[in-house]
């Protein structure tokens, strides 16, 4: 499963919801190789569709460029289900290196919507700042010989001017009322309150304390950076049309070829008894102990190192006495990975340079039989002495248990003097 091709994959817009099902459910299956090869029946039981349907939808999406296919042939020529690749950012797009249509969120379409900022319009009639504009409209048009029109408001406007005591310097019958502290905003020569409308060019810094149910939400404090010609991305809103397969890949870094390959060589290295009971899909643990061994040494040489610790430390012989391998993805991760010895170069005990012994490895053998402590390196397991089975059944007799003189488990001996008891109670009877 790869999850960044299903996250790429839930974005595309491909025009129906069957063919969308499709492209997710192949983006479920894909690889490193970012492949997979379902069979038509299957992907028509899933979808719950013809298999014609899912042919018509696989063809559509080939000439969408969304995906590629390559048939496939067993060794005795018949035909096997097709390798379906899938295109994305990974590939440059199939290589065309033009992204696919995808689609838009309302998140992006709330973006678009708070690209521009809102439009204001007039003051409310009946407020003081409308009165005010409203007033040296009137005086304007007087001082040009036009004798305004006063209204009941304008005249009380200019009453309450006209009786503005003289220590108020600055203040004529046509100025705007006077600032106060109760003031709720105030009027200055470059107000907004002249005749002519100013459009304001910045957004405030500060946001409304409460939005009423009929009023959308404001832009942040990022939309004067796009006013100036920034990105929306600088208010904390996601910039729409980009595809957020590069936000998902949290730390997360895909192998080159050459890597998967070397991890493909080291895994082929296993022996047959291990491959057979380890997962189809390798865990997660057991790829980063390849991973971090393959940094100090080759795909070669580690396979060697498999083929050594598989027979030198007792794994051959628990898997061949009958016991089995109860851990066997651990049992994995100890033959791939690298010894207790700070040498790097030191390889179970052996300079991987020279081909001598490790001097480090001697040096801690040495303080531990003279008592100097060091690292303690727990002893390799070995195959043990196999356990008594039963005469019988064969089954193995438990570590702890006393073996009787015939050999027969208390089981088998049981199961006879079962059968005679109840052959004498059918006899009594």
């Amino acid at each position: 499963m790869s999850n960044e091709a299903q996250t790429y994959v839930a974005t595309l817009k491909v025009g129906d919801t069957t063919r969308k099902f499709i492209l997710l459910r192949l983006a479920d299956r894909a690889d490193e190789r970012f492949s997979c090869f379902p069979s038509v029946p299957l992907l028509a039981a899933e979808a719950e569709v013809s298999e014609r349907t899912i042919q018509r939808h696989l063809a559509t999406l080939r000439e969408m460029k969304l995906i590629s296919d390559k048939e496939r042939t067993r060794a005795d020529g018949s035909t096997a289900s097709s390798r379906f690749f899938l295109h994305g950012p990974w590939d440059s797009y199939g290589g065309t290196g033009v992204p696919f249509a995808t689609i838009t969120t309302p998140k992006q379409r709330r973006a678009e919507q708070w690209a521009e900022p809102p439009r204001e319009g007039s003051f409310r009639p009946g407020t003081a700042a409308a009165e005010v504009i409203s007033l040296n409209s009137n005086v304007s048009a007087g001082q040009e010989g036009v004798t305004p029109t006063t209204s009941p408001e304008h005249e009380k406007a200019a009453d309450v001017n006209s009786n503005v005591s003289a220590g108020q310097q600055g203040v004529t019958p046509t100025s705007p009322p006077p600032v106060t502290p109760m003031s709720p905003h105030p009027v200055t020569p470059m107000s907004p309150l002249e005749p002519t409308e100013v459009t304001p060019t910045s957004e405030p810094t500060t946001a409304p304390s409460a939005r009423s149910a009929n009023d959308g939400r404001r832009p942040s404090t990022g939309s004067s950076a796009r006013g100036r010609g920034g990105s929306a991305a600088s208010g904390g809103a996601k910039a729409p049309g980009k595809s957020s397969s590069a936000s998902k890949a949290k730390g997360s870094v895909r192998m080159s070829r050459a890597q998967a390959a070397a991890v493909k060589t080291v895994e082929d290295a296993f022996p047959a008894e291990l491959a057979a009971v380890l997962p189809r899909y390798r865990p997660a643990v057991l790829r980063d102990a390849i991973v971090d061994a393959l940094r100090g040494r080759t795909a070669d040489q580690l396979a060697e190192r498999i083929d050594r610790r598989w027979y030198t430390w007792g794994f051959a012989a628990k898997a061949d006495g009958g016991d089995g391998l109860e851990r066997p993805v651990g049992v994995a991760v100890r033959l791939v990975g690298d010894g207790d010895c700070a040498d790097a170069r030191c390889e179970d005990g052996v300079s991987v340079d020279t081909g001598a012994a490790c001097p480090r490895c001697a040096e801690r053998r040495q303080d531990r039989s003279h008592g100097r402590g060091g690292p303690h390196v727990p002893a390799q397991p070995g195959p043990g002495p196999a356990r008594p089975r039963c005469a019988d059944c064969e089954v193995p007799f438990a570590p702890t248990a006393v073996v009787p003189e015939d050999g027969v488990c208390a089981e088998c001996r049981a199961e006879p003097e079962a059968v005679l008891a109840r052959l004498r109670a059918e006899l009594l009877v």
